[in-house]
């Protein structure tokens, strides 16, 4: 998989990814919303199903409503998703680095 990943997400199910970190890399990414869409950090499971990541609570989801930044710090496979879009759109940028 490449190291890096960018898309402009506007319509549900849209996705930037999937981009993979392994041992000791480090997942950053970076948003930048404009009018109304969500967009969640996902993590693949089982090899195939992507599902939304919890934040360091372990209660929230990873989700977004406006522009952010985040970084990952565990291995793995993940990916962006859009929803909730209602005319909005999302710049999305996401590295694999150490």
């Amino acid at each position: 998989m490449a190291n890096n990943a960018t898309a402009t997400l506007d319509a549900d199910s849209e996705v930037c990814g999937p981009l993979s970190a392994v041992n000791d890399q480090r997942l950053s990414l970076h948003i930048v919303i404009t009018g109304t869409i969500t967009v969640s950090l996902q993590r693949r499971i089982n090899g195939a199903t992507f599902v939304t990541v919890k934040l360091p609570d372990g209660v929230t989801a990873a989700s977004w409503t406006a522009s952010a930044s985040f970084v990952v710090d565990a291995p793995g496979d993940y990916q962006l998703i859009a929803s909730g879009t209602a005319g909005g759109s999302a710049v999305c940028n996401m590295l694999v680095h150490r």
